[in-house]
């Protein structure tokens, strides 16, 4: 599930639902523009572990995910937390994966608890793209799921304004300098 501040204007720019994964790619529109995609991932427990990977890779090898801050989140329901386990081939291979385009974890907490495990099988990667602007990272249980709630926030450069001078000379002697800023 992903909340965005009703003040975002947003496409989708991509949906798939197979057997061993399910999608959902929008990009969010700052500008005009498509400044930030957002991959939203869910791999149902059932599903092969191999079938998923290689669909997520075939998936970022068909986006040019250099070129704009990516953000890579999902229930994958692969622990994380197994990533040092030697017999944890199947995160290993995931984890190298994403590693492979850029993407690097947000965290390595627990995101889903009960009465018997504590798992991190709620990702968030992001690409280097996003370096310094995500803030206000949280991960918080609530009474409605055993898998914790994940928040953060963008931070967002404002675009600079340009302001350029220009010298005219005018023969009038009250003025002698005109000052143009465009927004």
């Amino acid at each position: 599930c992903l909340y965005l501040n009703k003040y975002y204007n947003y496409d989708i720019v991509n949906t798939l639902t197979l057997a061993h994964i399910e999608l959902l790619h929008i990009g969010i529109l700052f500008n005009g523009q498509k400044d930030l995609h957002v991959i939203i991932i869910y791999r149902p427990p059932s599903a092969n572990p191999d079938m998923f990977i290689n669909a997520l890779y075939d998936l970022l090898c068909n986006i040019n995910y250099t070129n704009f801050p990516l953000i890579l989140m999902g229930d994958f329901n692969i622990d994380l937390l197994q990533l040092d386990n030697s017999s944890s081939s199947k995160v290993k291979k995931l984890y190298s994966e994403l590693r492979s385009f850029c993407l690097e974890p947000m965290f390595r907490i627990p995101t889903r608890v009960t009465s018997h495990s504590s798992t991190c099988i709620d990702w968030v990667f992001t690409n280097s793209l996003l370096n310094n602007s995500i803030a206000n990272t949280n991960i918080s249980d609530v009474p409605y799921s055993d898998h914790r709630l994940i928040s953060f926030s963008l931070k967002r450069q404002k675009p600079k304004k340009v302001t350029k001078t220009i010298s005219i000379k005018i023969f009038d002697k009250e003025l002698s300098l005109i000052h143009i800023s465009e927004p």
